[in-house]
C-alpha cells in the first residue's frame, strides 16, 4: 500500500533514504507483535479499511490476505500526531519525508509505547516548561511539568542550530535510552522537535543521587551489599542490550525516593554499543579515580569496565570516601587509577564482602568478574536464594536476569598509524567545600571531572574534538558541582 502525499516534513533524527513500507524478511517474528484490528485510509479503494496490524517497538506490521502480502516499516524518529475522525474516533498519523498513514481505533496502548520511539512537535500544549536545573556544554536542562497530571519530569534541550550539536552522538544517546526498560535504569519518556531545539524528556529525580546521599550518610553493610545487588542486576539488564555504560560512579546513581530503595542507573552520555572490532570513537572514557585501568592503559576492553566502576562506588559504600585513588594532584590520580592498586586493610566489612570487592575491582580484566559471575557471589547469597523462592512459587516472573551477552568478553583492534596525544588537564583546585567525614569528597562538577581521553589507539575521533586546535584546548579546573543534572548534560556522548 502506498501512504498518503503530504508536505516534506521530517525529523532531523530520521534516515532520509529510508524506505517507508517495505516487505517483511526474516528477521521478523510475526509471532512477536502485538496484533490490532484498525481502520486506515486505503489510496487503492479510497475509503476507509479495516486491517489488521502488529507492533513490535518501533515496527509496524500490515498484514495481508496473503503471507506475501505482508508489510512493515519502521516508524523510529518519525514525526507523529495525534489525530481525530469524526466517524472512526482517536488515531495516530505517522510522518516520513512526503508520505503518511494514520490509524484509526483503539490506539491508546500504542500512543503510550511509540511516543518514545516517534518525534512529537507540539510540546507547548502538553507542557510547561520551568526553571533551569542544570546547564552544560552541549545542552540545558530545565524542570518541566506536564500540564494536566502535574507531574514534574526533567527535559534535556539541544540546541539544534549551534556549532557544538553533534547530530550522530544524539542520535546514538537517545538510541540507547530507548532499549533500557529494566526499573532500575533510566529511560526516555518522550521525544520533542521545533524547528531550532530538541526536547528529551526524562524522569525527574527530586531526592537526588547517591552521591548527595553519601555526604549526609553513613551505609550499613547490609544495605550497601542490598543496593550493589539492585544495580548488578540493572547492569546485567544494560549489557544484554549490547551496550557498556562508562560511567558507572554515585553521581550516576539517582534516586527515587529519599532512600536507597529505589535507585535507578542514568545518564548515558559516554555510553557505547559493544563492537567486535574494538572500534570506538573514543577509546578512554569515564571519570578519573572510577575508569577501569584497562581504559586507561589503551588495551582492549569490554563490559567489565562497568563491573569495575560499581566495584568503586561499592568501595565508596563501605567507606563513606571518595575513590580509592582520589588525589587533589590530577596526574597522580590517573596514575594511582592506572595501575589500580587497592589497600583493602582499613574497610570494616565481612569476609564475603571484601571477597567480592576484590573480585571486582581485579586490575587485571581476565580474572574480573562479570556482573552475572557477581550477582552470583556468596555475598548475595540471601537474594539469589529469593529470588528461586519466588520463581518456584510462579508469585512473579523475574523480569531482571538476563544472560550476559554471548560475545566474545574481548575486542580488538589495530593502533593508529598517527598518534593523537592525550588532553592535557590541570590538577583541580583545593577546595574548602569538603565534607569532613567524607574524607577528600569534593564537590565535583560532574561535567568536567568526566571526560573522553584521546588514545594512542583511537583511530576515530569525530565532531567537535576532531576540530580542535590542541595547543589552545582547554578544560575549566571550576569545581563547584551545582546539580545531579549535570549527568544528563555531559561534555559529549561518545559515539
Amino acid at each position: 500500500m502506498k501512504s498518503h502525499i503530504s508536505f516534506n516534513c521530517q525529523s532531523i533524527l530520521f534516515e532520509p533514504d529510508q524506505p517507508f513500507w517495505k516487505k517483511v524478511d526474516n528477521n521478523i517474528k510475526l509471532d512477536e507483535f502485538t496484533k490490532e484490528e484498525l481502520y486506515y485510509y486505503s489510496n487503492k479503494h479510497r475509503e476507509y479499511k479495516k486491517k489488521t496490524f502488529g507492533r513490535k517497538g518501533s515496527i509496524i506490521v500490515k498484514f495481508g490476505s496473503k503471507e506475501n502480502d505482508i508489510m512493515c516499516c519502521n516508524v523510529r524518529n518519525s514525526l507523529m500526531e495525534q489525530t481525530n475522525h469524526q466517524q472512526y474516533g482517536f488515531g495516530l498519523k505517522f510522518i516520513q519525508n512526503t508520505h503518511y498513514i494514520e490509524v484509526f481505533g483503539q490506539i491508546e496502548y500504542w500512543n503510550q509505547e511509540l511516543k518514545k520511539h516517534c518525534i512529537q512537535t507540539n510540546l507547548k500544549t502538553k507542557y510547561t516548561i520551568g526553571r533551569k536545573i542544570g546547564t552544560g556544554s552541549f545542552a540545558d536542562v530545565y524542570l518541566i511539568i506536564h500540564n494536566e497530571s502535574k507531574q514534574e519530569f526533567a527535559v534535556k534541550i539541544f540546541d539544534k542550530t549551534s556549532i557544538k550539536f553533534d547530530l550522530t552522538c544524539v542520535k546514538q544517546e537517545l538510541d540507547i535510552l530507548r532499549l533500557m526498560d529494566h526499573p532500575n535504569t533510566s529511560q526516555i519518556i518522550e521525544t520533542y522537535e521545533s524547528s531550532k531545539y530538541l526536547y528529551l524528556i526524562q524522569e525527574f529525580y527530586k531526592y537526588g543521587s547517591l552521591y548527595d546521599y553519601l555526604i549526609k550518610t553513613e551505609i550499613p553493610e547490609e544495605d550497601t551489599i542490598r543496593t550493589t545487588y539492585k544495580l548488578l542486576e540493572a547492569l546485567i539488564s544494560i549489557h544484554s542490550k549490547g551496550v557498556l555504560h562508562r560511567d558507572i560512579k554515585p553521581e550516576n546513581i539517582l534516586l527515587r525516593k529519599p532512600n536507597l530503595e529505589d535507585i535507578v542507573i542514568s545518564d548515558f552520555g559516554l555510553a557505547v554499543y559493544y563492537n567486535d572490532n574494538g572500534k570506538y570513537n573514543h577509546q578512554r572514557a569515564g571519570t578519573p579515580g572510577n575508569i577501569a585501568p584497562e581504559i586507561l592503559k589503551d588495551l582492549n576492553y569490554d563490559y567489565k569496565v562497568d563491573v569495575y566502576g560499581l566495584g568503586i562506588v561499592l568501595y565508596q559504600m563501605l567507606t563513606s570516601k571518595q575513590s580509592p585513588f582520589y588525589n587533589q594532584n590530577y596526574h597522580k590520580m590517573l596514575s594511582e587509577n592506572r595501575e589500580g592498586y587497592i589497600d583493602y586493610s582499613q574497610i570494616k566489612a565481612s569476609s564475603q564482602t571484601i571477597n567480592l570487592l576484590t573480585k571486582m575491582l581485579d586490575p587485571d580484566p581476565l580474572t574480573r568478574y562479570t556482573a552475572l559471575q557477581a550477582k552470583q557471589d556468596q555475598a548475595f547469597k540471601k537474594y539469589n536464594r529469593q529470588t528461586i523462592i519466588i520463581k518456584r512459587k510462579k508469585i512473579v516472573k523475574d523480569q531482571t536476569i538476563s544472560s550476559f551477552s554471548p560475545r566474545s568478553n574481548s575486542i580488538y583492534f589495530s593502533p593508529s598509524q598517527q598518534q593523537t596525544p592525550p588532553i592535557i588537564v590541570s590538577s583541580p583546585k583545593n577546595s574548602s567545600q569538603f565534607n569532613r567525614r567524607i574524607l577528600g569528597l569534593p564537590l565535583r562538577l560532574k561535567h568536567e571531572d568526566r571526560r573522553q581521553f584521546f588514545s594512542p589507539n583511537s583511530n576515530i575521533n569525530s565532531g567537535i574534538y576532531s576540530n580542535l586546535n590542541k595547543k589552545n584546548y582547554k578544560i575549566s579546573n571550576n569545581q563547584t558541582r551545582n546539580s545531579i543534572y549535570y549527568g544528563m548534560i555531559s561534555q559529549k556522548a561518545s559515539c
